[in-house]
């Protein structure tokens, strides 16, 4: 009838809706902290300097970090960046959001103490 094929389509549109709030929902909380973050890169990495900013006002969605590594020694920006994702793959899975910036220690002395490269 009818009113039965307009409680389908009421039902349909609900259930499809459904799974993307559930994906928004984790994508914006991930619940990850900058702590977390900061101690899973240092130890993947062997990074002698972690900078971990929560950007999402807590939330855990978004994040900005600066890592300073011997591994990025030689390797390319690009380089850089598949390691430091690969060492939070699990976690970028619900993080909506991540920059970064990554350094050799020597590139790292010459950013802090103001020098140019």
């Amino acid at each position: 009838t009818k009113g039965d094929i307009g409680k389908s389509v009421k039902f349909w549109s609900k259930l499809q809706l459904f799974p993307s709030f559930v994906l928004l929902s984790t994508l914006i909380m991930s619940g990850y902290t900058e702590e977390y973050i900061r101690q899973k890169l240092t130890e993947r990495l062997e990074a002698t300097h972690v900078e971990v900013i929560d950007e999402s006002d807590g939330c855990g969605g978004k994040f900005r970090a600066i890592v300073v590594s011997p591994q990025f020694q030689g390797k390319a920006l690009l380089q850089r960046h598949r390691l430091v994702n690969a060492a939070l793959a699990e976690e970028l899975k619900t993080i909506h959001a991540f920059s970064q910036k990554t350094y050799t220690p020597e590139q790292w002395a010459k950013e802090s103490s103001g020098e140019q490269q």
